[in-house]
């Protein structure tokens, strides 16, 4: 027979060959003890292990009217451990900054018996880190921390941390203007709102590229010959995957 720790010890009844009524005097019990000593009861609830189920009784008895001896076979009680599921909390965090786990998020599905406890679980995921890109990663749990939880078959299963994008870097067009036949220098831009000194060199960033615009939103050079007159600067192209990228244009005058 098996059973779950949590479980009583069960009652234990004979069993007779085919045809044999129960005999008087026949009692059965659960002991521990390797080898059998026919000395340590087991009741209540015992914990995980393999016991031993041993009928007593007269050593003969008249079976339809004739003599007959009775021969005992022990029998095999096993307490399985209990399942219990242990599951990570799912969470979130602002890209830059730290998660720390306290080691209390979990839930944890199945019964503890009285007394017993899970008092913390390790908690880790590859997106706790200050440098985690955006994007979502696992939190595994693992380590589980309490009283008597050797009693217990435990299966961790993990959650989510997602990492979002919680900056807005604001990509401003710097105004400029210069005199018709002049040479005029490049069009810049400036960025704020990044953190953590990143900037749009940092790996996996690229800059913007910004160009100037005629009132029809049509794309002009700016050289020394263009025409006089006033036109809008756009800076586009940039990525910072980590960031919402908010442009501003601004304005040339030649």
């Amino acid at each position: 027979a098996t059973i779950n720790f949590g479980d009583p010890a069960p009652t234990i009844t004979p069993v007779y060959p085919d045809g044999v009524s129960p005999i008087a005097g026949v009692t059965c019990a659960i002991y521990s003890g390797s080898p059998y000593d026919a000395t340590t009861l087991v009741t209540g609830t015992p914990v995980p292990g393999t016991y031993i189920i041993r009928c007593t009784g007269p050593a003969s008895t008249t079976i339809d009217g004739a003599l007959t001896f009775l021969q005992y076979t022990s029998g095999t009680l096993t307490v399985a451990k209990t399942p219990l599921t242990i599951t990570a909390a799912s969470a979130s965090k602002n890209y830059g900054s730290t998660k720390t786990f306290a080691g209390s998020e979990y839930t944890v599905t199945g019964t503890l018996q009285p007394g017993d406890a899970i008092t913390s679980v390790t908690l880790t995921s590859a997106g706790a880190p200050q440098s985690s890109s955006v994007g979502s990663y696992s939190i595994t749990p693992s380590a589980a921390a309490g009283t008597g939880l050797s009693n217990y078959q435990i299966t961790y299963v993990p959650g989510t941390l997602d990492v979002i994008k919680a900056n807005t870097v604001t990509v401003t067009a710097v105004d400029y203007s210069f005199r018709r036949l002049s040479t005029p220098d490049p069009l810049t831009y400036q960025a704020t709102g990044f953190i953590n000194g990143e900037s749009f060199a940092t790996t996996g960033n690229s800059a913007p590229t910004c160009k100037a615009y005629d009132g029809t939103d049509t794309e002009v050079s700016v050289t020394s010959t263009m025409l006089v007159g006033s036109y809008a600067i756009k800076c586009s192209g940039a990525t910072a995957p980590n960031y919402n990228l908010v442009a501003v244009d601004g304005t040339l005058l030649v």
